[in-house]
């Protein structure tokens, strides 16, 4: 009985404490900084993973292999059970390429097909940052909730909100706003630590088009001083305007 008594205590010692912490006093400069510091440095990142495509009779799942040569270059393989590759990506700071091998077409456009065709303006930084969980904040004016171990971040300039998490200091929810019509919202699940950096384990990605709304695993991160991007258009391959 006492001892059953005493752990009854320390339990309820425990919850208060957790429902309790108080987070006023923190200094969001401090926070933002902190955030800031947990980017990963790397020259190239090599990443294996599911990608899962959300669509209304819930999407299949995928592979995929991810290059990236940081803040110049993205490459990515996606691949399908028993068919293989299907979809072979490149973007580059102005330039989206792409091979479709699920029916023999290639198209090379500006990075603006993502405005243009998902109505949604992204860039190769952005999905860079957003693949590597590294989205930097800036010291902008913002309005501040807090909920247990989270605070949570919304900018008054660019119409960006961030979720973070205030034990390791990692955004778990991301949504920028570019228009009324045109809304990102990433959602990170979980993390790991590669060389001594924090990575997403899982993230969900909704822009309000299933074209472009997914949800990434990634299995395998490499940090590398240098990888291959092969790109080969084959040569009976049709030309996508």
């Amino acid at each position: 009985l006492i001892f059953f008594c005493s752990l009854m205590v320390m339990s309820c010692n425990i919850k208060k404490e957790l429902t309790v912490t108080d987070y006023s006093t923190i200094s969001v400069e401090e926070v933002i900084k902190k955030v800031n510091s947990t980017i990963p440095s790397y020259k190239w990142l090599s990443i294996r993973g599911k990608l899962k495509v959300n669509t209304q009779d819930g999407g299949g799942a995928l592979g995929f292999s991810l290059k990236i040569a940081k803040d110049s270059l993205i490459w990515i393989s996606i691949t399908a059970p028993i068919i293989g590759e299907v979809n072979r990506l490149m973007i580059t700071r102005d330039t989206v390429y792409s091979i479709n091998r699920t029916n023999s077409s290639w198209f090379i456009k500006n990075v603006s097909v993502f405005k243009d065709e998902y109505n949604i303006n992204l860039s190769l930084s952005l999905i860079e940052s957003i693949i590597t969980s590294s989205i930097s904040i800036s010291q902008n004016n913002y309005l501040i909730s807090q909920d247990l171990n989270t605070i949570t971040l919304d900018s008054k300039n660019d119409s960006s909100t961030y979720v973070i998490n205030l034990n390791n200091y990692s955004i778990e929810l991301f949504v920028r706003k570019f228009s009324a019509n045109e809304e990102l919202t990433v959602k990170y699940v979980d993390s790991q630590i590669i060389d001594n950096f924090l990575y997403p384990k899982k993230l969900n990605v909704n822009t309000g088009s299933e074209k472009l709304s997914f949800e990434l695993t990634l299995n395998k991160i490499k940090v590398l001083d240098i990888d291959k991007t092969p790109f080969k258009i084959p040569k009976n391959y049709n030309e996508k305007k």
